[in-house]
C-alpha cells in the first residue's frame, strides 16, 4: 500500500508515492488534467448553436437567442517518456532504491470531476444586494461526472451552456482566457506514519476563531488560500486551543520529527473536519499580485471580446460586463453535490507572479499535494466540542487528491478552428437523433466478460405503444470502439431515447457474486455521448488486507480469514488469505445485492517462530474498506544484561539462557547471552514482546567458568525489573525512585532525567516525564561495592516546539530524586 508520509514530485506536475513495504514499488498520479486522444485526435469538440426566429413561429420574445454544447474527455495519463524520467528522479529523491523500479497508477477507488468557473461572491442568488464586489469568490460547477476510476482516470463530459457561457467558453478557447477550469476529487487508500500522539482541540473555539479570521457571509462560502488557513491554524496552536503530545520518543532528534509529523497529521484532520475543498483564489487576488485592484477586477469580470480573426492567443481587453452572470442549475446524475475543488491554472499562476502548479515550496503543500483552495463548513453546534485524539498505530485512512487545470491550459496548443463548430438550428442535422455510446470503464479490471446494451426511441410512450427504432450494442474487454445510436426524431421532436445494460460477470476473476449476470432497470436520457459505467449499476465490497509496517521478527506468518452474509438473498462468501512480513497485500472483492448490508467479520491467526505456536483472535465485526493486521503483541519485557562486576581477568566465558513463557497462550522465547574473556564487557540490552498485558517474570540462568577452573552457576532465577547482573559476589544494584515536584511538568511538554553510575564503565539509565505520564518511576543502576553509592544526574527540560534547555545537573546519593526544574 502506498505510504502518504514518503511521496515526492518526481517531474513537474506528478506526485509519486512509495509503497510502505516493498521498497522497489512506487505509485504515481498527475495534478494536471489534459484533454484525451484517441488515435491523436483531441476528445474535444465545441457546438455553438444559433435558433431560427424567422421562420420558427413558435419562438417567443424572451426566449433564448442560443447556446453552446461542449463534449470532451480529460484524463491524468502519463505517458512512457514522463515514466522513464520519474524511475530516474526516484533514484534521485528517495533512498535505498532497488535497480528494479517497479511503477503503477494510484488505485482510486471513488471520485468525481467538474468543470467549474470561479465567480464574484456578489453575483450569488443568495447574495445581499449590496454586496460589495470584487472581494470574496464562489465556485459555480457547470458540469460533473465521474472519472472511469481506471487506469488514467477518463472522464468524459457533454455540458449545456446558455447563449452567455457559450460565449464565454468559445473565447476561453481560442484566447486562453482562464475562466472555466477542471477539477478532479479522487479518493485513494494510503499509510499513515507510525507514531504515538495525543491531540486534544476545542472545536468551538476552533470554528469561532476560523469563521472570524476566514469570514463567512450568510450561505456564502468565501474561498481561502492554504496560507491563510495554515497561519490560522498555528495561531490556534500556540493560543493554546490545539494542544499535541508526543507519548514516546528518543531523543531531541525524534521528538522534533515525530511532532512535526503529529501536527501535520493533525492539520489534516482539521481541514478535512472544518472545510471543504474548491477553486483556489485566482493567483491576480492573491497578495503580490500586479496590476492593481482595477486591473484585477477586469481580469477576473470584465466583458470577453469577440475573438480575433487572426486566432491570435492574446485577445484584447473590453469593457466590464453589464448584465450579471446567470447561476447554472445544480448538478444532476451520479456524482449530484460534490464537493467543489480545482486549482489556479499553472500558465496564468505563473504570468502574474504565482508559484507552480505542484504547490511544492508553500505552505499549501503542507495541507495536500495538490494546490486547491478551501471554504469554510456550516457546523451545527452539537459537532462543536472538546475532541481528544489517542493516535498509537499505523493505520490504512482515505486520501483524497485534487489533480485540477484551468480550460486554457489544456487545449493549449490546439488548432480551434478544427474543434468549434457554429450550427444554424435551421441545419437539417438537427432534425435526427445521433447518440456516440461509449465504454466508460475497463471491463477486464472490473471483473465483466460483456456488456449488452439494448436502447429504443422514444424514451417515454404510452403503455403497449411500440418503439418507433430498437437498436443494440455488445462491449467486449478491450473493444473500446465508440457505438452510435440514430433515428430520425419522432413527430413531437422528442430527443429522448432509454436504454438498459446486461452485465455478464467473468466467473475467473476474484470478484465473487451471488448471480452471474445483472441486467439494469430502463434508464432515460437525451445526452448526445452516453457514457457507460456498467460496476456502478452493481454494488461492491473492495476490502485491502495488509501487515502494518511495525511487524515483528517473532510472527513468522498470519492468516486472515474473513466471511460475509446477506440473509435476504442466501449470498456467503468465506475466504482466507496469507500474509507474510515484507509480501504483498491482498484484496477481498464481493458484488452485492443492491442496499445489500456492508458488514462482515474477520479474525487473524498468528505464527510464531519459536515454540511452533498460534494464537487465533476472536471474530470481530467491520465495515470499513481495509484491515490492517497489527502485531499481537500488547507489552513488553525490557532486559538488560550486565557483565561490569566480572573479574575480565580471571574469565574465560560467561553464558546467560534466558527465557520467557506464558502459560495461558503457549508463546515462548528462549534465548542465549555469552560474554567471552578477552573481549570488552559491555552491557547488553533488548527486548521481548509479550502477548500478555501484564507478563509474568523472565526466568534465567547463567554459567561463569573462569581461567582458574571454577564453575559458578545459578539456575532457574526470576527478575520482573529486566536487569540480569553477572556477578562472581562483588556489586550491587542501585534503586533511584525518581518524582516530579508536586507529580507536575511546569510549563514543559516533556522532562528527561538521565542518571550515571560510578566505576571504570559506569552504568547509565534515564526516565522520561509526559503529560500522561507524570507518576513516580524507578531506575536502576549496577554500582560498585560500597557503602556509599553516589550517581550522577542531569535534567533536561523539552518546550512546546520540542527546543531542549538543560535544567540541572549534580550529584546524589538519595533513593529518591525529586526532579529540580530550574
Amino acid at each position: 500500500m502506498l505510504a502518504l508520509y514518503d511521496k515526492t514530485q518526481a517531474i513537474p506536475g506528478v506526485i509519486v508515492y512509495r509503497d510502505h513495504q516493498d521498497p522497489g514499488q512506487f505509485y504515481f498520479i498527475s495534478e494536471r488534467p489534459r484533454i484525451a486522444r484517441n488515435n491523436g485526435v483531441p476528445a474535444l469538440s465545441f457546438v455553438k448553436f444559433r435558433r431560427d426566429i424567422t421562420d420558427n413561429v413558435d419562438f417567443e420574445e424572451g426566449d433564448s437567442l442560443g447556446g453552446g454544447i461542449l463534449n470532451f474527455t480529460v484524463d491524468l495519463a502519463v505517458t512512457e517518456r514522463e515514466q522513464d524520467q520519474i524511475k530516474r528522479e526516484i533514484k534521485r529523491a528517495f533512498e535505498n532504491v532497488p535497480e528494479n523500479i517497479k511503477l503503477a497508477p494510484v488505485s482510486v477507488r471513488d471520485g468525481s470531476v467538474r468543470l467549474s468557473v470561479m465567480r464574484d461572491a456578489a453575483d450569488d442568488p443568495e447574495a445581499s444586494p449590496d454586496a460589495p464586489r470584487g472581494l470574496r469568490l464562489f465556485e459555480e460547477v457547470h458540469g460533473s461526472t465521474k472519472p472511469s476510476l481506471i487506469g488514467d482516470q477518463r472522464a468524459t463530459f457533454t455540458v449545456m451552456l446558455n447563449r452567455e457561457m457559450a460565449t464565454a467558453m468559445e473565447q476561453t478557447l481560442r484566447g486562453g482566457v482562464s475562466m472555466f477550469g477542471v477539477n478532479y476529487q479522487l479518493f485513494f487508500l494510503g499509510m499513515t506514519p507510525a507514531m504515538s500522539v495525543k491531540v486534544e482541540a476545542d472545536y468551538k473555539r476552533v470554528y469561532t476563531s476560523l469563521e472570524t479570521e476566514l469570514g463567512v457571509q450568510g450561505q456564502i462560502q468565501a474561498v481561502s488560500i492554504a496560507a491563510d488557513i495554515e497561519a490560522a491554524y498555528q495561531k490556534l496552536r500556540e493560543d493554546g486551543v490545539i494542544k499535541v503530545e508526543i507519548t514516546e520518543f528518543t531523543d531531541d532528534a525524534d521528538l522534533k520529527a515525530k511532532g512535526h509529523a503529529a501536527w501535520d497529521w493533525f492539520k489534516g484532520q482539521l481541514t478535512a473536519d472544518f472545510f471543504q475543498s474548491t477553486m483556489p483564489v485566482p493567483a491576480i487576488m492573491q497578495p503580490d499580485s500586479g496590476g492593481g485592484i482595477l486591473g484585477r477586477l477586469q481580469d477576473m469580470f470584465g466583458a470577453i471580446p469577440r475573438a480575433p480573426a487572426t486566432g491570435s492567443l492574446s485577445p484584447g481587453r473590453g469593457a466590464a460586463a453589464t448584465t450579471p452572470p446567470n447561476t447554472a442549475p445544480a448538478a444532476t446524475g451520479p456524482s449530484d453535490q460534490v464537493t467543489p475543488t480545482t486549482e489556479t491554472n499553472r500558465r496564468e499562476a505563473a504570468a502574474r507572479g504565482g508559484g507552480g502548479g505542484s504547490g511544492a515550496g508553500n505552505l499549501a503543500s503542507e495541507l495536500s499535494p495538490f494546490r486547491v483552495g478551501f471554504s469554510l463548513k456550516i457546523m451545527h453546534q452539537d459537532e462543536l466540542r472538546t475532541r481528544r485524539f489517542d493516535y498509537n498505530l499505523q493505520s490504512a485512512i482515505q486520501a483524497e487528491a485534487n489533480p485540477n487545470g484551468m480550460f486554457s491550459g489544456l487545449v493549449d496548443g490546439f488548432n480551434m478552428d478544427d474543434l468549434i463548430f457554429e450550427v444554424d438550428m435551421d441545419d437539417p442535422f438537427f432534425d435526427r437523433l445521433r447518440t456516440t455510446v461509449t465504454m466508460g470503464q475497463d471491463l477486464a479490471a472490473i471483473g465483466v466478460s460483456s456488456v449488452a446494451v439494448n436502447m429504443e426511441y422514444p424514451g417515454e410512450r404510452e403503455a403497449g405503444e411500440n418503439a418507433e427504432h430498437i437498436d443494440g450494442f455488445e462491449f467486449r474487454p478491450g473493444d473500446s470502439e465508440n457505438k452510435l445510436f440514430t433515428t430520425f426524431l419522432d413527430d413531437d421532436g422528442t430527443r429522448e431515447y432509454r436504454y438498459r445494460m446486461t452485465i455478464t460477470f467473468d466467473p475467473t476473476t476474484e470478484w465473487r457474486g451471488k448471480d452471474s449476470q445483472v441486467v439494469t432497470p430502463w434508464l432515460v436520457s437525451a445526452e448526445t455521448q452516453l457514457t457507460l459505467a456498467p460496476i456502478d449499476a452493481v454494488e461492491r465490497l473492495d476490502v485491502e488486507i495488509a501487515l502494518s509496517n511495525q511487524h515483528s521478527e517473532s510472527v513468522t506468518q498470519v492468516e486472515v480469514e474473513v466471511r460475509y452474509e446477506n440473509p435476504a438473498t442466501g449470498f456467503k462468501d468465506n475466504r482466507t488469505f496469507v500474509l507474510e512480513p515484507g509480501g504483498e497485500s491482498h484484496n477481498w472483492r464481493l458484488r452485492l445485492a443492491d442496499n445489500a448490508p456492508r458488514g462482515y467479520e474477520y479474525r487473524v491467526r498468528y505464527f510464531f517462530a519459536q515454540g511452533n505456536t498460534m494464537i487465533e483472535t476472536p471474530w470481530e465485526e467491520r465495515d470499513q474498506p481495509s484491515i490492517i493486521v497489527n502485531v499481537p503483541f500488547r507489552s513488553k519485557h525490557r532486559v538488560m544484561v550486565n557483565p561490569l562486576l566480572l573479574d575480565s581477568a580471571n574469565l574465560l566465558q560467561a553464558i546467560v539462557d534466558i527465557e520467557y513463557r506464558e502459560p495461558d497462550t503457549g508463546y515462548t522465547v528462549a534465548m542465549r547471552q555469552e560474554f567471552m574473556g578477552g573481549d570488552v564487557l559491555v552491557p547488553q540490552s533488548f527486548e521481548i514482546p509479550t502477548l500478555a498485558e501484564d507478563p509474568p517474570p523472565i526466568v534465567y540462568s547463567t554459567t561463569i567458568l573462569k581461567l582458574d577452573g571454577q564453575v559458578i552457576t545459578e539456575r532457574d532465577q526470576e527478575t520482573e525489573s529486566g536487569i540480569i547482573l553477572l556477578s562472581e559476589g562483588t556489586g550491587v544494584v542501585q534503586r533511584v525512585e525518581v518524582r516530579l515536584p508536586q507529580d507536575s511538568l511546569g510549563s514543559f511538554q516533556a522532562l528527561k532525567v538521565d542518571l550515571t553510575g560510578r566505576g571504570d564503565v559506569p552504568d547509565t539509565t534515564s526516565v522520561i516525564f509526559t503529560p500522561s505520564q507524570t507518576q513516580k518511576q524507578l531506575a536502576a543502576l549496577v554500582q560498585p561495592s560500597g557503602r556509599f553509592k553516589t550517581y550522577d544526574f542531569k535534567v533536561t527540560g523539552y518546550d512546546q516546539l520540542g527546543v531542549a534547555s538543560e535544567l540541572a545537573a549534580g550529584s546524589s546519593t538519595d533513593r529518591v530524586m525529586i526532579v529540580p526544574m530550574q
